[in-house]
């Protein structure tokens, strides 16, 4: 199999930013490894072959594509030192911890939306409750939710060259201010909620101040984008579909089974890049060493060769072995915690608040302007009685 062909993909259309997944489609069917000249990458959307790429850590790197060198941009022995340390912090009891915290912040967001006519539900919910969480694991007070926001973004928005200067800026910045505040951290006791690592002194846990500014700076974003995304998704499909709207208001014990498949169906993250440390090749196509290869998560969760009628959202799917926090040595270890507040979110809402139309049909859906993640930016809606 040849990556060249003349059928032309581009990803960054606005077509495909709407929706990606007929050009998916037509990238698995015709060619699963594609070669975007424009970006010099390659680009593996079939389910096995990306799962091959995100398991293989040896032959495919992250370091050499990371912002930092503490845990996606370490070597495999320093790797698992951190991620044991850090994994603590994302035990499944740690987390189990945090519910009552979860609770009461999607509690606060939602009470300020009873009685009104309507809102937008990004902004009101699905933006600020990763915020505030994120927040709370590092420290810091509501009156930083601005600066998590801007830091997080500058990261994902590093590598286009049009907003790189002004990314490396507010990176440089972020940097600064976590070093300066771990450091205040270490000499105090820290909040009940805030993640054991960060509010001890380093040496007890065996991490420097750099590595544990690498750790802050990775949950700012894959701790708040990621999982605003999540949650927005699933509010849309919700107001999308009524049908399914009214199952989970008096079904509460599906709402889990919901977001399962909203992280199959509409992956946050769509796609991760990995650097080839060696001359391999990926479905008979030549992979020389050096070459970045781009695998779509969101193309590999829709693989009809691993989910029949993939394209189509089904409540209760089984099995459901989605790769929506990846695979492999660097499997997301916040996935049990971006379960908790979309979980946690959607029973309030659907709890407390009325029935939930789009304010706006017949307007297109606005997505993030980040091409790596997938969520919508904003969503208007109308409340109204339940008939």
């Amino acid at each position: 199999m040849d990556a060249h062909r003349a059928t032309t993909i581009d990803l960054s259309s606005p077509q495909a930013r709407a929706d990606p997944y007929p050009a998916y489609a037509a990238l698995r069917r015709e060619q699963p490894v594609y070669r975007d000249a424009k970006r010099n990458v390659l680009i593996v959307s079939r389910y096995a072959d990306v799962v091959r790429v995100l398991r293989d850590a040896d032959g495919f790197s992250t370091r050499l594509a990371s912002f930092e060198t503490t845990l996606l941009g370490a070597e495999p022995q320093a790797h698992a030192r951190v991620r044991r340390i850090v994994g603590r912090a994302f035990a499944a009891a740690r987390v189990k911890k945090l519910t009552a915290l979860v609770e009461a912040r999607a509690s606060d967001l939602v009470e300020r939306l009873v009685g009104r006519d309507g809102c937008d539900l990004i902004g009101a919910l699905a933006r600020p409750l990763p915020l505030l969480v994120v927040a709370a694991l590092l420290g810091l007070d509501q009156a930083r939710l601005p600066d998590l926001a801007r830091w997080s973004r500058a990261v994902l928005s590093r590598r286009n060259r049009s907003t790189a200067a002004a990314a490396a800026k507010e990176i440089r910045s972020a940097r600064e201010f976590f070093a300066s505040h771990i450091a205040a951290l270490g000499r105090g006791r820290g909040d009940e909620h805030v993640a054991p690592f960060f509010a001890k002194p380093a040496p007890d846990e065996g991490l420097t101040i750099d590595e544990l500014v690498d750790v802050a700076m990775l949950l700012i974003v894959a701790g708040t984008v990621t999982t605003q995304s999540l949650i927005g998704s699933s509010l849309l499909m919700l107001v999308q579909d009524q049908a399914c709207q009214a199952r989970l208001r008096v079904d509460a014990q599906a709402i889990p089974l919901y977001v399962e498949e909203m992280l199959r169906h509409e992956s946050s993250v769509q796609r991760v890049v990995r650097v080839a440390t060696k001359a391999t090749d990926i479905a008979g196509v030549p992979i020389p060493q050096g070459a970045v290869v781009e695998v779509i998560i969101g193309s590999a969760n829709h693989d009809a060769e691993k989910f029949a009628d993939g394209d189509e959202f089904r409540l209760g799917r089984e099995p459901n072995e989605h790769i929506a926090f990846g695979s492999g040595r660097h499997f997301c270890l916040g996935a049990q915690l971006a379960r908790l507040e979309a979980g946690i979110l959607l029973e309030t809402v659907l709890r407390r608040l009325p029935v939930m139309t789009r304010a706006d049909p017949r307007q297109p859906i606005a997505f993030g302007s980040i091409p790596a993640v997938r969520g919508p930016d904003r969503l208007n809606v109308f409340f109204r009685a339940q008939a």
